[in-house]
């Protein structure tokens, strides 16, 4: 996941179908695949994403039906389920099954915290990661980025850009993080930095922006939508500073 390999997302649904062709109830298999389209899903990088969240889904719910007592299972589906607004409810049920069946979880916290986010309770949100890196905090997967998220819409901006740094500098092909820290760096109204972070990530990535927009799309707060989205037209030069002076 970290790596952001399409190759190796493409290796891991062949070889997770070659273990269900060996046995179709597999549920370690199923899970496998699961994750794998929605890598594909998260970072655009299917030829058509939305099937690869519908196969991913799948997969999960077959996994789940298969065996109801194994959390990776729901965590998958949950994994999959808070990209859509109208799977809302069915994720924050998977992801609380799966933190039920093991407390310690932390990556089932972690998708209670971006229901949360999804719903408006940031300090729930913020509880559920912060519980998360503390059961698991050398977890590769521990969840700094949406932490950052978290924080930057509660308006903590110098905390949002302490978990968005630590985050891309794990993740440094996720363009997420690096979008956090710009939008950050305009919270605190140090626009320059802002930019050069963004000049930086579209060097490297031409389409940065439109990756960003189709991760933070999932959220459908128009408030929270505004306030992302123009901060990152800041940190782009496509709006004026003062552009995020009401919604600092």
């Amino acid at each position: 996941f970290r790596k952001n390999d399409p190759a190796l997302a493409e290796q891991a649904i062949h070889e997770a179908k070659a273990a269900l062709a060996i046995d179709p109830d597999s549920v370690q298999a199923l899970c496998a695949l699961a994750g794998a389209h929605w890598q594909q899903f998260y970072f655009k990088s299917a030829p058509d994403p939305d099937a690869a969240w519908q196969a991913g889904y799948e997969a999960a719910s077959r996994a789940i039906e298969l065996d109801p007592t194994n959390e990776e299972g729901y965590r998958r589906k949950a994994q999959l389920c808070v990209r859509d607004d109208a799977h809302l409810e069915e994720a924050l049920f998977a992801a609380r099954r799966a933190y039920e069946l093991n407390p310690n979880n932390a990556s089932a916290l972690g998708y209670l915290g971006l229901c949360e986010v999804k719903r408006g309770d940031l300090p729930a949100a913020i509880a559920h990661f912060m519980r998360a890196m503390r059961i698991s905090p050398r977890d590769p997967l521990k969840p700094n980025s949406p932490l950052a998220l978290a924080y930057f819409l509660s308006k903590n901006y110098a905390a949002a850009l302490q978990q968005a740094q630590i985050a891309a500098s794990e993740a440094p092909n996720a363009p997420m993080p690096m979008a956090l820290v710009a939008v950050s760096y305009v919270g605190l109204n140090e626009v320059d930095k802002a930019r050069a972070v963004m000049d930086a990530a579209r060097r490297v990535a031409p389409d940065f922006l439109e990756k960003v927009g189709f991760l933070i799309g999932w959220n459908r707060n128009p408030e929270y939508l505004r306030h992302f989205m123009t901060f990152l037209d800041v940190a782009c030069g496509t709006q004026e500073p003062a552009a995020a002076d009401a919604l600092r």
